[in-house]
């Protein structure tokens, strides 16, 4: 079998526990604004199939609510010095026999004024080896 945008979505999920902050796989927030920090990983393109990958981006948010409508620069600054470091350099696994690479192709900030807080926003490249197993 062969990896989906879903795993790949749960694969990078997992990997986001070492910034110690909740995940959650859709924008969608039951309360309307951000409160607390979350991470929103977010498949942004289907799987593109070539010779030796296939590949699809991956959208990986780390959130801060603002305060007082004020973006936190402080820590937006700490975590995308942190988001920097986990995805600068690939980092290779297999999940279900299927081998996978991924690091970020863009990193940046965001605001969403809608749900009250600014965001590092990282286009994490995830590459599935493209090898039918028999």
């Amino acid at each position: 079998t062969m990896i989906t945008t879903a795993d790949a979505q749960n694969i990078l999920i997992q990997s986001c526990s070492l910034f110690g902050i909740k995940a959650f796989p859709s924008w969608a927030t039951p309360e309307g604004r951000i409160k607390t920090e979350r991470i929103v990983v977010v498949p942004t393109s289907p799987q593109t199939p070539a010779t030796y990958w296939e590949d699809c981006f991956i959208a990986v948010n780390l959130c801060v609510p603002d305060i007082k409508g004020k973006a936190n620069l402080q820590r937006l600054d700490e975590l995308e010095r942190a988001a920097k470091a986990r995805f600068k350099e690939w980092t290779y696994g297999t999940y279900d026999e299927s081998a996978y690479r991924y690091r970020y192709e863009n990193i940046g900030r965001e605001e969403d004024p809608n749900l009250g807080c600014h965001y590092v926003y990282i286009r994490v490249l995830f590459r599935v080896l493209n090898i039918k197993n028999n």
